[in-house]
């Protein structure tokens, strides 16, 4: 019950930063639109949603570039994420696994683009994040991502 009680504040606490950030109002919003498509964020914008969430749950979400991360981890296996900037299936199945809020989402199919990432970017991503990183008190979030593309490794092995 209390761990639902704390979801449920962070979830209301990542909203509100989202809202204000984005100069939203907040009954507009729902947890599955696009932060770009729908709301009209910009890149700027990620880094601004970064530094206030990061200093309202006093954690270190990750900025890096997760495709190029992902492509380090995982092309010494052979898995290719994209190829002339554009996913291939086996990136589609990355995100889909990384990103399950968004894994309905028309936009991530075999071909997109890489640069359009960020399109995937809902509410509902951050409250995820957010969440990761506070349930792994003392992680950073790159230490994070490179636990859990470790994790996908492994899985695809099996």
């Amino acid at each position: 019950m209390k761990e639902m009680k704390q979801r449920t504040e962070v979830a209301g606490k990542v909203y509100a930063v989202v809202v204000e950030t984005l100069g939203l109002d907040e009954s507009e919003v729902d947890g599955q639109g696009s932060l770009i498509d729908n709301y009209g964020a910009e890149s700027l914008d990620f880094l601004d949603l970064t530094f206030r969430l990061n200093k309202e749950f006093g954690i270190k979400l990750y900025r890096g570039d997760f495709l190029e991360r992902a492509t380090a981890i995982l092309e010494a296996d052979g898995v290719v994420i994209a190829q002339e900037g554009r996913l291939t299936q086996a990136g589609v199945d990355l995100l889909k696994a990384r990103m399950p809020e968004s894994a309905d989402s028309l936009l991530l199919a075999e071909g997109m683009p890489k640069t359009s990432l960020q399109s995937l970017y809902v509410i509902d991503t951050w409250i995820r994040l957010v969440n990761e990183l506070l349930d792994n008190p003392g992680i950073a979030g790159e230490e994070y991502c490179n636990r859990w593309l470790e994790a996908y490794r492994e899985s695809l092995k099996h």
